[in-house]
């Protein structure tokens, strides 16, 4: 409920920091997350912290808060991840995929939402990368046809960890994926004999669309 200059605080915008951890001996910051971290050996009972927020690296403008901890006797439970190697896949330029189906967090499948992924390896593969709608890994149309090995990485999103890394084995076929995508366009008032624009919002590849790379047809 925290903002700054009327937007949300992040960790991303404010720098957290304890003022004054209410007898809550080595309460710390996870700056990762911008949370609060209670130590595992926290004595039991009630709490108020009080922490101060700041613009991301500058002294000010600052402001103070309080919030009051109930530390209770059960442990936090433990978070477990596992990331596991998938079986050789091929692709063409420009495909995708999936490498999240085999992975476990906690014991349950893990989806995009659940983690964030990322490339810690590329093995060579230049231009590879996570797909944020879906999780997927995405192989770049320029790619060069050959075998990589590529390393990825997930964690925890809520938290930032655990952590664990898995490896594909992607072979590169010549073959291209083209991705293409047309969108509405808002309505449009024109005379007789005018003309009307329609790839200003279309994209081939993540690129814009032109009269260059695409064939328009009614």
């Amino acid at each position: 409920n925290d903002q700054v200059n009327g937007n949300p605080a992040t960790p991303a915008v404010v720098d957290v920091t304890i003022g004054d951890n209410g007898g809550l001996a080595n309460l710390e910051v996870n700056t990762a997350t911008g949370k609060l971290k209670v130590p595992a050996g926290a004595t039991p009972g009630t709490y108020e912290v009080t922490y101060r927020i700041c613009v991301k690296g500058e002294a000010s403008p600052c402001d103070t808060a309080k919030v009051k901890i109930e530390v209770t006797s059960d442990a936090a439970p433990t978070t477990t991840i596992n990331a596991n190697d998938d079986p050789n896949t091929s692709v063409a330029k420009g495909g995708s995929i999936e490498v999240l189906s085999n992975d476990r967090l906690n014991g349950e499948p893990v989806t995009k939402d659940k983690v964030t992924t990322t490339i810690d390896n590329n093995g060579g593969l230049t231009g590879v990368e996570i797909d944020p709608a879906t999780g997927k890994i995405k192989v770049p149309v320029t790619a060069t046809e050959g075998t990589y090995e590529v390393t990825y990485k997930i964690c925890e999103k809520q938290n930032g960890t655990p952590c664990d890394r898995a490896k594909v084995k992607i072979t590169i076929t010549s073959d291209v994926i083209h991705t293409i995508e047309a969108n509405d366009d808002p309505a449009v008032t024109v005379g007789k004999g005018g003309t009307v624009t329609v790839l200003n919002n279309d994209t081939v590849d993540g690129n814009p669309a032109t009269k260059d790379n695409v064939d328009i047809s009614i």
